[in-house]
């Protein structure tokens, strides 16, 4: 076991080697030992064998980091939702943690989804908008929660009830409920405070004669037996409860009802309890001064067909061939109602519409989708000469399909797509015959809703990027989001006509590609990380360029020039596999011994920092070492060269140099010690 300092002081040749030895033999145990070493730096590995761990310094060196176990076990942080102990490098916020004593939870996207602990396991604890679903052997959704709508479906993924079994797309049995031949198969309602014995309603099968009987309380209301008849009030059928009208002939059959020729011919539907001939619940009459069939409830007609074939309903005077009327203030009374009752796939209600062309048709169509494959979809079609083609539909779940009879996206968000065969388009137009920089050419808008009013929360605009004339249309796209605490939306970014993204204060100029604006601190984001352009100062030095990884700065460069990093490396390539031609350098002891090492300071007029430096000057290394100082052409703020040039010097190489010097001196020094040892002097 072995700590050390890391700090190699000054000694005789053997002393330096003992000195290295030691600090190579911590480094190879990762500095094992009882206690942590005395000396710490950043990111140092320490084997504690105090606690049997492999602890890590941090990067601000204050403290230490355990990784895992010596004996190999692997240990993990509590976390999380937001930042679960265990995670995905991809993926920060996904992952394992644990919430409380005996527990395991689940998170995606910073939300737990799933707990295991030791007495129940609970998803979705949280509440949030998460769909479960369990699948079977051939069926996805076999049971299905739907959590945006608190529904629960078996054999559906779109329930539309608190409980839906089947999808309605096989014939197959639902719910199955069976009991020995004299016993009695019942399902029951109830309220939140109703017992086994206590129910407001049922609906039960009694095998033993084979009725269906609908009970509220404990008392029979309705009963169908075994013949098919419907009993009401009563458990027994009766001669008069046998037929109520029976029309029947070898022949043709018929009712007639006759009347005067000013007269009505009327047939009456009234209950038991009607106190006289006036009083009716609905009637069917021919009236033959009018020559119209009328159809009623109560006393007020509600049906006519006159003598053209017309049909009236809510009038008596039908001005075409279906003509409804209401007289109705309220919201939006159904005057059309189509129905379509078949099983079968694709079965629904059509609309038609036929123009006659010369001596030819052309059919337009509105069609209702009943069930199958296609359910609850209203679908419109026009005819262009080689029949009818589908153009637009409106499915069951509110998507606007153009052009297509397919979803072109699944998600139930998506509701406008637009398929063709050159690509969909939405196209917007601004109609006027004199439009100016500015005008708006097409807007859309996205609102909120948090149950007072819709108010805009962003847009995307496309606006006139000048005065616009035959043939020239220059435009730009404006993008806006609406502040906190703000109502409306403000410009955040804009493209314009020539192709340059400007964002802060879009309305600047600028020469094009990306720009940001700001009075205060520009900054590029991605996922933890951050590059800021700032105009802060740190005493009398402006920072204007700062990288940050979280919250904690990782790099600056300030105005005058210098440059600083948290870790204090700056690398370059070196790995071996890289390079070829490698051969011991040349001897730099008289490069490095030829460079005068100057004090000065720069010139007022240059803009840099006055104070006294220590440094070179390009010139004098250039007679010692010319492949040092390159030419860099001067140039003014806009990027063009000015005709004269500033000498620079490679430091880097120069650093390489005095390495390679101070090897040489090394060498000179160790030698000359170990004349002196020899000669009993040292």
């Amino acid at each position: 076991m072995a700590t050390h300092d890391y700090i190699i002081s000054n000694a005789s040749g053997a002393a330096v080697r003992a000195d290295l030895n030691n600090a190579l033999a911590a480094i190879v145990s990762n500095n094992s030992n009882a206690s942590s070493p005395s000396t710490t730096y950043a990111y140092q590995w320490w084997a504690d064998t105090t606690t049997g761990q492999l602890k890590l310094r941090n990067s601000a060196n204050s403290a230490w980091i355990t990784i895992f176990e010596l004996d190999g076990t692997m240990l993990m942080e509590d976390g999380s939702a937001a930042s679960p102990g265990l995670a995905f490098a991809s993926d920060l916020n996904t992952g394992f943690f644990r919430s409380a004593a005996d527990k395991i939870n689940f998170a995606t996207g910073g939300v737990e989804r799933l707990e295991i602990g030791s007495s129940e396991v609970v998803f979705n604890d949280g509440s949030n908008d998460v769909d479960f679903r369990v699948e079977s052997n051939g069926n996805a959704h076999m049971l299905f929660v739907d959590g945006g709508n608190d529904r629960i479906g078996i054999g559906t993924a779109s329930p539309v009830r608190d409980l839906q079994l089947g999808d309605n797309t096989s014939a197959s049995e639902i719910i199955s409920l069976q009991t020995t031949t004299s016993g009695k198969g019942s399902i029951y309602f109830g309220d939140n405070t109703a017992t086994s014995a206590e129910f407001a309603g049922m609906l039960r099968y009694d095998h033993a004669d084979n009725s269906m009987q609908f009970r509220t309380s404990s008392v029979e209301a309705l009963r169908i037996d075994s013949s098919g008849r419907l009993l009401l009030g009563t458990t027994t059928e009766g001669a008069a409860l046998a037929d109520n009208l029976t029309v029947a002939d070898s022949g043709n059959s018929g009712i007639t009802i006759r009347s005067g020729a000013a007269n009505y011919g009327s047939l009456y539907f009234s209950d038991g309890d009607a106190g006289g001939a006036g009083e009716y619940s609905g009637f069917v009459e021919y009236n033959h001064n009018g020559d119209y069939l009328g159809f009623g409830t109560g006393s007020t007609t509600r049906l006519t067909i006159n003598s053209s074939g017309n049909v009236g309903i809510g009038t008596s005077s039908p001005a075409g061939k279906v003509h409804a009327q209401v007289n109705d203030s309220g919201n939006s009374p159904s005057l059309l109602y189509l129905e379509n009752l078949g099983t079968g796939n694709d079965t629904g209600s059509t609309i038609f519409f036929r123009n006659r062309v010369g001596t030819a048709f052309t059919d337009c169509s509105i069609q209702g989708l009943g069930t199958g494959t296609n359910q609850s979809a209203l679908v419109f079609s026009t005819e262009s000469g080689s029949g009818a083609t589908e153009r637009m539909r409106l499915d069951s779940s509110g998507k606007l399909l153009l052009n297509t009879s397919t979803e072109l996206e699944a998600s139930e968000h998506a509701k406008i797509q637009i398929a063709s065969t050159g690509g969909g388009h939405i196209c917007l137009g601004r109609n006027s015959s004199s439009i100016s920089s500015g005008h708006d050419l097409g807007l859309i808008r996205f609102y909120s809703n948090d149950g007072g009013s819709y108010q805009e929360a962003a847009r995307i605009e496309g606006e006139a990027d000048g005065d616009h004339a035959n043939n020239d249309k220059a435009g730009r796209i404006v993008f806006g989001t609406t502040a906190s605490g703000a109502s409306f939306p403000t410009e955040r970014m804009r493209i314009t006509s020539d192709g340059a993204m400007k964002m802060g204060d879009p309305a600047q100029t600028g020469n094009g590609g990306l720009s940001i604006f700001t009075s205060d601190v520009g900054s590029i984001h991605q996922r933890g990380r951050q590059i800021m352009f700032a105009k802060s100062t740190c005493g009398d030095v402006q920072e204007i360029f700062q990288v940050f990884k979280g919250s904690t700065g990782k790099l600056l460069i300030r105005a005058d020039g210098n440059l600083y990093n948290a870790a204090g490396g700056i690398g370059v390539l070196s790995d071996l596999k890289l390079k070829e031609n490698i051969v011991s350098a040349n001897s730099q002891w008289d490069d490095i011994k030829g460079i005068q090492i100057r004090n000065f300071n720069f010139k007022e007029e240059t803009g840099h920092d006055t104070h006294t430096m220590l440094g070179v000057v390009a010139q004098e290394v250039e007679t010692v070492s010319p492949g040092l100082v390159s030419d860099q052409p001067d140039k003014d703020e806009d990027g063009n060269e000015l005709g004269t040039i500033t000498k620079v010097v490679n430091s880097s190489v120069l650093y390489m140099k005095a390495v390679k010097a101070l090897q040489e001196a090394m060498e000179r020094i160790e030698t000359l010690e170990q004349r002196l040892f020899d000669a009993g002097i040292a």
